[in-house]
C-alpha cells in the first residue's frame, strides 16, 4: 500500500512483529490518539507481510470506521476470499453471509488487517473465525482509539502508539518544510523547532503544518505564523479540540476563501469515503465556490478545482487514493482532518445541527421543527432509513441522498440550490412531482431514472446550470419538451446503455440543445442515424462534447474518416463509447484525426474495423479497452511511428479478437501502463515489449496460460522478467471452463427443484443432497485460487467429474428433497461457555437416549442455564440429527399461552391466513398439536418458573410418540422439573475457582492483567467474592476491562468485598455483587437510565427510540432546558452503549436504527427491582405487572407509598379513586385484543404528582378516556395516548409543564380541540400527532 512517512515507529514494528510470530498470540491491538500514526503503522505492517511472504492463504485490509456498515464489510472480505457473485447473491441475509465467510476462512491461515474500529466488532458477525479457535494459526489486527476497545476485542497484545519525541517530531517537521526553505534564512530553523513543539509531537500535525510551511522563505511570515500558531488554545480537558486548534493553522493558510470553502465541502462525504475528483469539482462549481460570473467558461472553473484539489493534497488536507486514471481520479481526507472539518464547519461546534452527514441526520426527529429549520446541508448515502419530514427547510442549500422514502417532501425545500438524487446502481429514482418548486436549484444529478417518469416540472427550473440523468428504459420524449426551458444550462448528462431509451425525435431534441445560449459541456448517448449527422454537423454541439457514447446506431454504417474529422474538432472530449455499431473503414481516418485531450475508448461489438492505428493521434490516452470486435488485426498499424505512442497509457484491455495478431510490430515503451489484460487473442502471438519496459509500472499481465506458453519471445530473459507479473485469467484449460459451466448449470436446476419442494412448507432437502451442494460451492470458492497453479487443473477435472455423476444420479432418482415440514435450529449468538463442556456432554447423551423425553436444567439465576440450551440449540443445527424441528421459546416468570403458541406456529410454519381463522385457545391448541404429533421436533423451554402443561399449548408429549421428540428447560427450581416429569434432570453448578479465572480474566482482557503487577492477585480475590457465579464473572470483568490503576482496583476489591455475601438469601446475595457494575456506571444518570428499564417486563425487548425518550421525560438525561432534544437523545444513545458495555443491558434488534431493541437479562432485572425498591426495604415502591394489578383499591396506605407504575400486554387498568401523593409515573400498554372497549382513566386526577402518563393500545379501537379535571395534573410533562380519543379535554391546556406529547386520534372533533390546546402550551418541544382521520383544515391549522 502506498506508505506515508514512517519517522519514529521502526521500533514499534519491530515489537508488533514479534507479537505476531508468538505461538499464542491470534489478537493484536494498536491504540492511540486519532492522527498519531496507527494506520500508518498498519499500512507499514502490511507491506511487510507481503515482502517477507509469510505462509497465510489471505491476508485482508478492511476500513471499518466510525458507523461500521457490516454489510460492506462482508462485501469486502467475501471479494478478497474469492466468493463469487453469483454465489454471493443466493444468501439470503446477513446470518448466510457469515457463515458463507466463515466455511472459507475456518481451514485457511489468514491475517485480518481491521483499520479504524471505534467499538467491539463481533468476528463472528461478519464471519471470521476467532485466531484462539484453530490455534492462533490465523491472526487479527486492529486499530483504536481506546484502549477499552483493545480490552472488548480481547487482544492478547496490545500496544499504544504514542507520539513522537522531540527529536523525531522535528525530524519529520524539517521532511515536510523541505531543506531549501529551512537553509533560505539563518533564523527559520529555531522557529521551525519551536513550531514542531506546538505540533506536541502529533504526526498528523506535524505533516499538515510543515507541509503549510513548505517554500515559506521570509523570516518575518515564519515569526508572524509561529506566533498564529502559538495563540492556539490548549486546554487539557479537551485534546480532540488542541488538536483541531494546531489542524486549523493550515486551514487558515490556505490562499482564499474558494479554497477554505472547497475544503470544508469535502466533510459532506463519509468518513473514509473514496471521493471522486470529477464529481467533486462538478459540486464545487454547482454550489459556485470556482466562480459565479457565467463569463468564465466552464473549463476555466474546472481547471481552478483541479488547482484546488492538488493545493489541498500538498498542504495534507486531502490524501490520493487513485491518481492514474485521470477519469478515475479519487482522494480521501484523514478522519481526524474530516472531524476537524466538520468542526469548523459547524463553527467550531457552537452550532452542530447546521451541518447534518450520515447518522446525524437519522438521529434527528422528524418532529425536530428547529433542527430542519437551522440545516443548511444535508449528506446521506447508503442507507435506506432515511424518511425525508414534511417540515419546512428555511435555510437547506444542498441535499445530497442516494435513497429514502418520502422523497416529495424535497418541495419544502424553497432554497435548495444543490440537489444529488445517486441511488445504487440496481436501484431507480423517482424524480418527484414538486421539483419544479425548487426555482433556486442550480445542481441536479438524478441516476437509474425511469424514463417514462420524467416530470414536466423540471422545466419550471429556470435557474439550473447543471443536469445529469442516467436513464433506464422508456420514452424520454417529454425531456425534448423541457429542455428549451432551460436558457441558464451550462452542463448536461445524459447517459443510458439500456435497449428501448429513445429522445422520440432525436435530430429535434439535438436541435433545441444547439439553441441553448449557454451551454458549454455535453454528454450524450446516440442511438439514431438522423441524430448522428445533426452532431456532426453542428459546430455548437462538437464544441460542447465531453463525453461521446454511440449505442447500437440503427442499422446504420457509420463513415469512420467522416466521424474522427469531427471529433478532432470536439476539443473537450474526455470518453468515446461505441457499442454495437458498423464502421466503413479506410486509410483516410489517419489524415483527418486528432485528439488531444481524449483519455478513455471503449469499444464493443463493433464490426468491420480492422485496425485501431487512430489511437496514437490521441497524446493523452489512459485507458483502451476493445471487446468482441472480431475483423480487428492490428492496434496500431505500421512501423517506424513518429513520437511516443501509447507514452500515458495506463491500461489496456483487449478482449476476444479472434483476428488480433498485432499491437504493434515493432517494441514501444509503455512508461505508464500498469496493466496489461488479452483474452480470447488466439493469434496475437508477440507482445510490442522489450528488455527496458519490465523497469517501469507495469504490475499485472493478465491471460489463460495456454496463451501465455505460446507467446514468442526475442529474448527469454525477457520472458523471465515479465513472469511474476503474470496472472492466469479464470483456469487454463477450455475442457474444465466447459465442465464446471455444465456443473454449475446442473446445480442450478437442482435448486430450482429443492427451493419448489422447499417453498410449500413440509419438504427439506436430503443430507446427500445438501453434501453434493456444499462440495460444489466449495469448489466454486476455492477454484479462484486454484487458477494460479496450472499443475492443480488435473486433479480439479477429475473432482468435477464426479460430482457431475453425482449430480446426474440425483437428477434422474429425483432424490433432492424428503418430506420434513419444518426449519432446523436457527444458529443463535453464543456465549461464553467456560466450564460447561463436561455438562453439554451429559445432557448430549441424555437428548440421544432411547428412553428419554424430557430434560430439565435447573439452578441460581445466572448459572449459565440459558447459555448452555444455546449451546445446545446450536449443536442440533450442527449435527443434523434426524429432527424435523428444533424450536427455542422464552417462558418467563409470567408466562403468556398465547405469546408462547404464537411463536410457536410461526416456527412450525402455520400461515397467518389458517391461524387467523381460529375461534378460540382450544381451536390454536389443536391446529399447533395436528402439526406437531406426526413429527419428530425438539422443544427448547427457557427460563419456566411453574409447570407448564405441554397439551395447554399444543405440544404432544415425548412419551406418545416412544420419546422421538424431545423437550428440554430451563428453571431455577429443582421442584419444577418434578413437576415437569422430566426423565433427566441437572443441576448447572458455579464454576470452579479455575474455571471462574479463566472466564473473569478473559472478561479483563490480558492487558489489562498486565498493565500492574499487582493486578493479577487483586483480580483474583474479586474473582473469589463472585463464587464462581457466570454472569457475576461477566459483569465484574466487563467493569473492570481497561482498569488499570492499580488504586482503582484496590478500591474496587474493598467495595467489592464490604458488600458481597453477607445477605440474608442467596438471591440477595447475587445481586449484591451484581450491584458492583452498577455502582461503577459514570454517574446519577446513567444509574437512573439504568433503574428504569426494569418497569418493563421480564425478557421484554424495548424499543430504544421509545426508551430514550421515556427518559427524557423523566428528567434523567437533563434538567437544563437550554439543551435540545437533539442532545439528550444523543446523550441517551451514549448511555444505551455503556449499558451494552457494562453488560447491563443485551442487544436484541441492532441493525435497523429506528428499531434497534435491548433486553435485561433476568437476574439483572430482579436486581434492578432490588435497587429500586431500597434493596426489597420498600417494596410497595415500584409496581410492576401482576404486582400492580394484586393491590386492592381499598389499600389506602399502599397507594399513598407507590412511586411508579408499570403494566405491559393487560387487559385492562383499575385506577383507583384514593391520592397517590407519591406516584409520579404511570405506564400502561393493551394487548391487541381483549378487555373491555374503553380505557377508562376519570381517577388519574387523584395522582398530583403525576409527570410521565403513558398510555397505549395496539388496537385501534380501544377507546382511551380521560377525567375532566385532566389539568389538575399540572407536574405533568410526558403524556402519550396512543388509542382512540373520542374526547380530549380542553383542560388539557392548563399543563403548563407538558414537554412531550404523543396523540392518536381519529375524530375530527379531536383535531378542533387540539388547535385550542395546543397554542398554550408553550414549553412544549416534542409534538407527535398520528392521525388516522382524513386530512382537514384545522390539522394544516395546527402545523
Amino acid at each position: 500500500m502506498p506508505l506515508e512517512e514512517t519517522t519514529g515507529l521502526d521500533l514499534m514494528v519491530l515489537k508488533v512483529w514479534k507479537s505476531f510470530e508468538a505461538e499464542n498470540v491470534g489478537v493484536i491491538g494498536l491504540y492511540g490518539m486519532g492522527g498519531v500514526g496507527k494506520t500508518t503503522l498498519l499500512k507499514k505492517f502490511n507491506n511487510q507481510l507481503v515482502s517477507r511472504r509469510q505462509d497465510f492463504d489471505f491476508v485482508m485490509w478492511i476500513v471499518v470506521s466510525k458507523e461500521p456498515n457490516l454489510d460492506s464489510i462482508m462485501d469486502n472480505i467475501r471479494k478478497k476470499i474469492g466468493i463469487e457473485d453469483n454465489v454471493w447473491s443466493l444468501c439470503s441475509d446477513r446470518d448466510e453471509k457469515a457463515k458463507r465467510i466463515y466455511n472459507v476462512l475456518k481451514e485457511k491461515k489468514f491475517v485480518l488487517l481491521l483499520d479504524d474500529i471505534w467499538e467491539r466488532l463481533e468476528l463472528k458477525m461478519v464471519g471470521i473465525p476467532h485466531p484462539k479457535d484453530i490455534n492462533f494459526q490465523s491472526k487479527v489486527l486492529f486499530t483504536t482509539r481506546s484502549e477499552d476497545v483493545c480490552a472488548k476485542m480481547q487482544a492478547q497484545k496490545t500496544f499504544r502508539v504514542e507520539v513522537l519525541p522531540k527529536k523525531e517530531a522535528f525530524e519529520l517537521f524539517c521532511s515536510k518544510v523541505g531543506e531549501e526553505t529551512l537553509n533560505s534564512h539563518p533564523g527559520i530553523p529555531k522557529l521551525a523547532e519551536e513550531m514542531a513543539a506546538e505540533c506536541k509531537g502529533l504526526p498528523l500535525a506535524l505533516n499538515v503544518v510543515g507541509s503549510a510551511m513548505a517554500g515559506v522563505n521570509k523570516f518575518e511570515e515564519w515569526e508572524h505564523y509561529k506566533n498564529s500558531l502559538r495563540d492556539s488554545p490548549w486546554i487539557a480537558s479537551d485534546y480532540e479540540k488542541n488538536v483541531f486548534s494546531i489542524l486549523k493553522f493550515s486551514f487558515d493558510k490556505l490562499p482564499d476563501e474558494t479554497h477554505r470553502n472547497c475544503f470544508l465541502y469535502c466533510a459532506l462525504y463519509p468518513e473514509d469515503h473514496e471521493i471522486l475528483v470529477l464529481d467533486l469539482i462538478d459540486k464545487w462549481m454547482g454550489e459556485g465556490f470556482l466562480g459565479e460570473d457565467t463569463t468564465r467558461s466552464i473549463y476555466a472553473m474546472r481547471n481552478h478545482g483541479e488547482s484546488v484539489i492538488q493545493k489541498l493534497k500538498l498542504s495534507c488536507l486531502l490524501e490520493s487514493v487513485e491518481d492514474d486514471l485521470f477519469l478515475s481520479r479519487t482522494v480521501k481526507m484523514h478522519d481526524v482532518v474530516r472531524d476537524m472539518t466538520l468542526w469548523l464547519a459547524r463553527d467550531q461546534d457552537k452550532n452542530k445541527r447546521k451541518i447534518l452527514v450520515q447518522r446525524d441526520v437519522l438521529s434527528v426527529s422528524q418532529d425536530d421543527v428547529e433542527t430542519w429549520r437551522i440545516v443548511e446541508k444535508i449528506s446521506i448515502r447508503d442507507c435506506d432509513e432515511f424518511r425525508v419530514p414534511t417540515v419546512p427547510y428555511p435555510n437547506l442549500t444542498t441535499f445530497i441522498v442516494n435513497s429514502c422514502s418520502n422523497i416529495n417532501n424535497i418541495r419544502y425545500m424553497r432554497r435548495l440550490k444543490v440537489l444529488d438524487l445517486s441511488p445504487a446502481w440496481d436501484s431507480p429514482m423517482e424524480i418527484p412531482i414538486e421539483i419544479g418548486d425548487l426555482a433556486l436549484l442550480e445542481y441536479l444529478i438524478g441516476f437509474n431514472i425511469l424514463a417514462s417518469e420524467f416530470p414536466m416540472g423540471l422545466k419550471k427550473l429556470k435557474n439550473l446550470k447543471f443536469l445529469s440523468l442516467n436513464v433506464r428504459k422508456g420514452d424520454a420524449s417529454i425531456m425534448s419538451e423541457v429542455i428549451s426551458s432551460l436558457e441558464q444550462l451550462r452542463v448536461f448528462r445524459f447517459y443510458s446503455f439500456t435497449r428501448g431509451t429513445s429522445w422520440g425525435n432525436e435530430r429535434e431534441f439535438l436541435e433545441k440543445l444547439e439553441c441553448l445560449p449557454n451551454l458549454e459541456e455535453l454528454v450524450l448517448t446516440i442511438y439514431t442515424e438522423n441524430g448522428l449527422n445533426k452532431l456532426l454537423e453542428s459546430t455548437k454541439l462538437q464544441s460542447c462534447m465531453h463525453f461521446l457514447h454511440l449505442f447500437d446506431v440503427d442499422d446504420f454504417l457509420i463513415h469512420l474518416p467522416s466521424l474522427f474529422a469531427s471529433m478532432s474538432k470536439m476539443e473537450h472530449l474526455l470518453f468515446i463509447s461505441f457499442i454495437q455499431v458498423r464502421f466503413v473503414q479506410d486509410s483516410s481516418v489517419h489524415n483527418t484525426c486528432c485528439l488531444r485531450k481524449l483519455r478513455n475508448v471503449v469499444l464493443s461489438a463493433c464490426s468491420s474495423i480492422v485496425d485501431l492505428t487512430w489511437l496514437k493521434y490521441a497524446p493523452l490516452l489512459q485507458s483502451v479497452y476493445i471487446h468482441n470486435c472480431e475483423s480487428v488485426e492490428e492496434v496500431i498499424k505500421g512501423s517506424g511511428i513518429e513520437g511516443d505512442v501509447f507514452s500515458s497509457l495506463v491500461e489496456l484491455k483487449l478482449l476476444s479478437l479472434p483476428k488480433l495478431k498485432s499491437i504493434h510490430n515493432t517494441p514501444l515503451t509503455f512508461p505508464s501502463l500498469r496493466s496489461l489484460e488479452i483474452s480470447g487473442c488466439p493469434t496475437l502471438k508477440i507482445l510490442p515489449f522489450d528488455s527496458n519496459f519490465a523497469k517501469h509500472k507495469l504490475k499485472e499481465i493478465k491471460g489463460k496460460q495456454e496463451w501465455w506458453d505460446n507467446l514468442e519471445w526475442e529474448d527469454q530473459a525477457i520472458k523471465l522478467k515479465f513472469q511474476s507479473k503474470f496472472q492466469i485469467i479464470r483456469e487454463n484449460l477450455k475442457s474444465l471452463e466447459d465442465k464446471w459451466e455444465d456443473l454449475l448449470s446442473m446445480k442450478q436446476d437442482l435448486m430450482a427443484r429443492i427451493d419448489e419442494a422447499e417453498d410449500t412448507g413440509n419438504m427439506h432437502r436430503t443430507q446427500e443432497m445438501d453434501r453434493w451442494i456444499n462440495q460444489v460451492e466449495f469448489h466454486q470458492e476455492n477454484c479462484k485460487s486454484s487458477y494460479k497453479l496450472g499443475k492443480k487443473v488435473a486433479k480439479i477435472l477429475k473432482n468435477v467429474d464426479e460430482l457431475a455423476t453425482k449430480g446426474q444420479r440425483f437428477s434422474k432418482l429425483g432424490e433432492v428433497a424428503h418430506k420434513i415440514p419444518n426449519r432446523l435450529a436457527i444458529e443463535m449468538p453464543p456465549d461464553e461457555t467456560v466450564g460447561l463442556d463436561l455438562m453439554f456432554t451429559k445432557v448430549w447423551d441424555s437428548i440421544e437416549a432411547e428412553t428419554v423425553g424430557v430434560i430439565g436444567l435447573y439452578g441460581m439465576g445466572g448459572v449459565g442455564k440459558t447459555t448452555l440450551l444455546k449451546k445446545i440449540n446450536n449443536e442440533l443445527g450442527k449435527r443434523m440429527l434426524d429432527f424435523n424441528l428444533v424450536m427455542w421459546i422464552v417462558v418467563s416468570k409470567e408466562p403468556n399461552l398465547d405469546s408462547i403458541m404464537e411463536n410457536i406456529r410461526k416456527q412450525i410454519g402455520i400461515e397467518d391466513n389458517i391461524w387467523n381463522r381460529c375461534s378460540n385457545h382450544d381451536e390454536k391448541v389443536g391446529k399447533i398439536y395436528h402439526s406437531l404429533k406426526q413429527k419428530k421436533f425438539v422443544l427448547l423451554l427457557d427460563d419456566i418458573w411453574e409447570s407448564l402443561e405441554l397439551k395447554m399449548v399444543g405440544v404432544p408429549h415425548p412419551k406418545d410418540n416412544n420419546f422421538q421428540s424431545k423437550v428440554l428447560f430451563t428453571t431455577r427450581s429443582k421442584d419444577v422439573c418434578a413437576k415437569m416429569q422430566a426423565q433427566s434432570t441437572f443441576q448447572v453448578e458455579i464454576l470452579t475457582e479455575k474455571e471462574s479465572l479463566e472466564l473473569f480474566f478473559m472478561k479483563v482482557g490480558e492487558e489489562t492483567l498486565k498493565s500492574h503487577p499487582n493486578i493479577p492477585k487483586l483480580a483474583k480475590e474479586m474473582v473469589v467474592e463472585c463464587k464462581g457465579l457466570p454472569l457475576a464473572l461477566i459483569v465484574v470483568g466487563s467493569a473492570m476491562a481497561g482498569v488499570k490503576s492499580v488504586e482503582a482496583w484496590e478500591y474496587s476489591r474493598n467495595k467489592l468485598t464490604s458488600s458481597s455475601w453477607t445477605a440474608p438469601n442467596l438471591e440477595t446475595k447475587v445481586f449484591s455483587i451484581l450491584k458492583f457494575s452498577f455502582d461503577k456506571l459514570l454517574d446519577e444518570a446513567h444509574r437512573n437510565c439504568f433503574l428504569y428499564c426494569a418497569l418493563y417486563p421480564e425478557d421484554y425487548e424495548i424499543n430504544v427510540f421509545d426508551l430514550i425518550y421515556k427518559w427524557i421525560g423523566e428528567g434523567f438525561l437533563s434538567q437544563d432546558t437550554g439543551e435540545s432534544v437533539q442532545d439528550m437523545r444523543l446523550h441517551g444513545e451514549s448511555v444505551i452503549q455503556k449499558l451494552k458495555l457494562s453488560c447491563l443491558l443485551e442487544s436484541v434488534e441492532d441493525d435497523l436504527f429506528l428499531s434497534r431493541k435491548v433486553k435485561m437479562h433476568d437476574v439483572i432485572r430482579d436486581m434492578a427491582l432490588w435497587i429500586l425498591r431500597g434493596q426489597d426495604k420498600t417494596k410497595r415502591k415500584i409496581l410492576v405487572q401482576e404486582g400492580a394489578s394484586r393491590v386492592s383499591p381499598n389499600d389506602i396506605q399502599m397507594w399513598k407509598t407507590i412511586e411508579r407504575i408499570s403494566i405491559i400486554d393487560y387487559d385492562e387498568l383499575h385506577v383507583p379513586a384514593v391520592a397517590c401523593p407519591n406516584l409520579t409515573t404511570i405506564t400502561f400498554a393493551m394487548k391487541k385484543l381483549g378487555g373491555p372497549k374503553t380505557l377508562d382513566l376519570s381517577n388519574i386526577q387523584y395522582m398530583s404528582r403525576l409527570k410521565v402518563l403513558d398510555v397505549s393500545s395496539s388496537h385501534p379501537q380501544k377507546i382511551i378516556k380521560l377525567p375532566a379535571k385532566f389539568g389538575d395534573l399540572v407536574h405533568l410533562e410526558y403524556l402519550s395516548l396512543m388509542g382512540d380519543m373520542s374526547v380530549i379535554p380542553t383542560e388539557l391546556k392548563k399543563l403548563r409543564n407538558l414537554k412531550y406529547i404523543a396523540l392518536y386520534k381519529s375524530s375530527d372533533d379531536v383535531v378542533s380541540i387540539l388547535l385550542e390546546v395546543v397554542s398554550n402550551l408553550e414549553e412544549l418541544r416534542v409534538l407527535r400527532f398520528n392521525t388516522s382521520a382524513k386530512k382537514n383544515k384545522e390539522e394544516r391549522k395546527i402545523a
